[in-house]
């Protein structure tokens, strides 16, 4: 995934006293480090395949809904229910499944979430009306190719990265001589500034349960 802010924007936004004596390979480092930090904090990463052709591989706890990565597009969503590795039970969008958040796209957001039709156990019907349905427990029964992502970077995770980064370059430089000779390099700099309230507070709604599967 890609950085969350360029180089040149973000010497823009450095305001620190001798900022010029900062070298560029430290600044991209800071800025590399940062947007690692924020795809920590979030437990999601925010930049977008280039295209619909990433596979990936999920297994459902339950029979009429999938919590996915972010995905922007998908492609292709395929279950095997027999666990043979064929994926030969390839849904149609509307027909078989619908992707939550409904109006994700309009949002400038992605989907997270697949969900069966006609699924009995929390709508209408039973199961004998679907076409398929989700195997539960079948470990990587559930192939889903398209565009992982965001459709953009949100302001608020452009922003975050900024501050870790420019908060990591100062206490860097800030950090007394007997600190930096044991180490305090840009990489824990930037750690020890990710840790800032402002930082949170932006990534608040941002941020995703690790354990959404």
């Amino acid at each position: 995934m890609p950085d969350y802010i360029t180089f040149d924007e973000f010497k823009k936004t450095l305001t620190l006293t001798n900022a010029g004596n900062f070298a560029d390979d430290d600044i991209k480092v800071a800025i590399t480090s940062a947007s690692e930090h924020v795809d920590d904090i979030t437990h999601r990463s925010f930049g977008k395949d280039t295209d619909n052709t990433n596979v990936r591989y999920f297994t459902a706890i339950r029979s009429g809904q999938l919590f996915i990565d972010d995905i922007v597009e998908l492609a292709e969503f395929a279950t095997d229910p027999a666990g043979l590795g064929t994926y030969d039970y390839v849904w149609v969008r509307g027909q078989d499944y619908v992707l939550e958040p409904a109006n994700a796209a309009a949002k400038g957001q992605p989907y997270t979430e697949v969900r069966a039709l006609k699924g009995g156990r929390w709508g209408w019907g039973s199961w004998g009306n679907a076409r398929y349905w989700l195997p539960v427990d079948r470990p990587q029964a559930i192939r889903a190719t398209g565009q992982y992502g965001w459709p953009s970077v949100p302001a608020k995770v452009k922003e975050a990265t900024s501050i870790i980064a420019h908060r990591g370059l100062r206490i860097k430089r800030e950090a007394p001589l007997n600190v930096m000779t044991v180490g305090l390099e840009i990489g824990a700099a930037v750690h020890i500034a990710a840790q800032d309230p402002q930082v949170g507070k932006l990534l608040e709604r941002l941020t995703r349960d690790q354990y959404f599967g």
